[in-house]
């Protein structure tokens, strides 16, 4: 009985957060008109360039002489579509969209014939290189200590903190640049499920300069249907949103810091971009509290 309670109540909130959707459908609609986020591959972000703009982010002194520091988190399997069904409430996403931007971003592989699997795109994003540029065309291959990823590269000067729900990407991907560089400022833990990783960054905002998040709750979510009819989906997605926003609340009330909130999706874009690329090559998605300008966040 308390599972079919729980379903029902799962299900009604969909379907008002599904229709609240469609009634402010237009202002979803005018955020991704914009130049911000357009659909075409030349004006797409590559994830490859994520890495560079926090960096500089960080390391460019603030105006007001308040701490810069960033959380970034990367979704796995989080379709751009599914926005819409949540963007009129303002919260999360959205929120950070109108106080920044939503940009269009694309894998590495894009622009390349490397067939890269769907599992590496997110050291495209951690480390700034495409993957198969370190020989890596699959989830299983394992990643070399060089080029460092963004959690051992702010680590060198931030005390930094890694958390994920995947913890493969710990004990293979990252195990042999975290044996090479140890680095007691560097935090790397595996978590069982996304709420307990999502209340873990919120308790590290007053140490840690630099959070880094991945997760595949989402493509678990979606067990391949990332259609918004997808009940299951959307509930994760809906409920992935409320933990943007409870970290965009616990991050401004820190008045002496000046925090970017990056939210990015790994796999999963909206639509497909090119005839000839495998479905994998989908247009992936970047909402942020600061706006691009000249491919730095500002």
């Amino acid at each position: 009985m308390k599972k079919k309670l729980l379903l029902m109540a799962s299900t009604i909130i969909l379907i008002v957060m599904t229709c609240t959707g469609c009634m402010t459908a237009s202002s979803y609609a005018d955020s991704i008109s914009g130049k911000n986020y357009s659909n075409t591959q030349d004006t797409a972000i590559p994830q490859t360039d994520i890495k560079g703009m926090v960096e500089g982010y960080l390391s460019t002194q603030s105006s007001a002489g308040s701490d810069r520091k960033a959380v970034v988190i990367m979704m796995d399997g989080f379709r751009a579509n599914a926005i819409e069904g949540f963007f009129g409430y303002g919260q999360g996403i959205a929120r950070l969209a109108a106080e920044g931007g939503l940009y269009f971003t694309k894998p590495a592989n894009m622009d390349t014939d490397s067939n890269i699997g769907r599992g590496t795109n997110m050291l495209s994003i951690m480390t700034g290189v495409e993957p198969s540029a370190m020989d890596i065309l699959k989830s299983t291959d394992v990643k070399r200590e060089t080029p460092k990823s963004m959690a051992a590269n702010f680590a060198a000067n931030y005390q930094t903190a890694f958390y994920t729900d995947y913890s493969n990407y710990i004990n293979h991907h990252l195990a042999q640049e975290l044996a090479v560089n140890l680095m007691p400022s560097l935090t790397a833990t595996a978590f069982d499920d996304i709420h307990a990783m999502q209340y873990e960054m919120v308790s590290s905002l007053k140490s840690k300069s630099v959070i880094l998040a991945a997760s595949s709750n989402l493509y678990d979510a979606a067990g391949g249907d990332y259609s918004t009819g997808n009940v299951s989906y959307m509930n994760a997605v809906i409920n992935f949103n409320s933990y943007v926003e409870e970290i965009i609340n616990q991050a401004q009330t820190r008045n002496d810091e000046e925090w970017l909130i990056v939210v990015t999706s790994t796999f999963g874009g909206e639509e497909q971009m090119n005839s000839n690329k495998s479905i994998h090559n989908s247009l992936t998605f970047l909402a942020s509290n600061r706006k691009i300008t000249d491919g730095k966040f500002v």
